[in-house]
């Protein structure tokens, strides 16, 4: 009798054991699928934070390269290259030669050429032609005449050489005097004379008497003794 007590007692606490380790083996089964959730739910959110990451990422690069492909400075507007055409074209005049040149009549020329370019244009002075009357350095202007006459013609030569010796003594054309003809002029000596022409050679002909201020050494009281004397063509 005691000894099948006994025996259900050891057998009682033998299921107790088995029932406690059934136990822990559920609860290590069910704490380490809880971890395999936990991990496999923050792997999926780390592999969508990145999707999105590298969307935004994409986005902000197309929208950067957009607005730089865009930039205003680097595209040319049809107005800036014809101000830079028109920066290129050089200025042209019209200058007609008559008298004792092989071939008189009306040449065109570049801004900045001289005399001595057109002369040659119109094929050079004739056997008969008076060389000396001629400035060839003078710096050609548009609507200039060069008359270039035959020896023994001097008084024909007003228009060129600088100053007029036709009867009425007009005075002297300011844009084609020489330094020596200037200083005629009333209170021009030989340096206001050389700072006249140098001031037309580096600038082009005066457009007025009034211009003359510009040039160092000449104010307006040299102005005004010496403007009635003057011619501007």
């Amino acid at each position: 009798m005691i000894r099948r007590v006994v025996d259900k007692g050891k057998g009682f606490v033998s299921k107790l054991k088995q029932v406690e380790k059934e136990h822990k083996i559920m609860n290590f089964t069910k704490n380490n699928v809880q971890q395999k959730f936990i991990v496999l739910g923050v792997t999926i959110l780390v592999a969508v934070g990145g999707l999105i990451g590298f969307g935004v990422s994409s986005f902000s690069t197309e929208d950067e390269e957009t607005e730089v492909s865009s930039l205003p400075w680097e595209e040319e507007s049809p107005e800036d290259n014809s101000e830079e055409e028109a920066e290129v074209e050089p200025s042209f005049y019209v200058v007609d030669v008559k008298g004792e040149v092989t071939n008189p009549g009306v040449y065109t020329v570049k801004d900045g050429e001289r005399v001595h370019d057109v002369i040659e244009q119109a094929g050079g002075f004739t056997g008969e032609a008076l060389k000396e009357a001629i400035n060839l350095a003078e710096r050609c202007y548009d609507e200039m005449v060069i008359v270039v006459p035959k020896e023994g013609e001097e008084a024909e030569i007003s228009d060129i050489s600088g100053v007029s010796e036709s009867p009425s003594n007009e005075g002297i054309l300011l844009n084609q005097a020489t330094d020596t003809e200037l200083t005629e002029l009333p209170g021009i000596g030989p340096s206001k004379a050389e700072a006249i022409v140098a001031y037309r050679d580096e600038n082009g002909p005066f457009q007025n008497v009034e211009d003359l201020v510009e040039v160092p050494g000449i104010g307006e009281k040299t102005l005004e003794s010496i403007k009635e004397f003057l011619i501007v063509r």
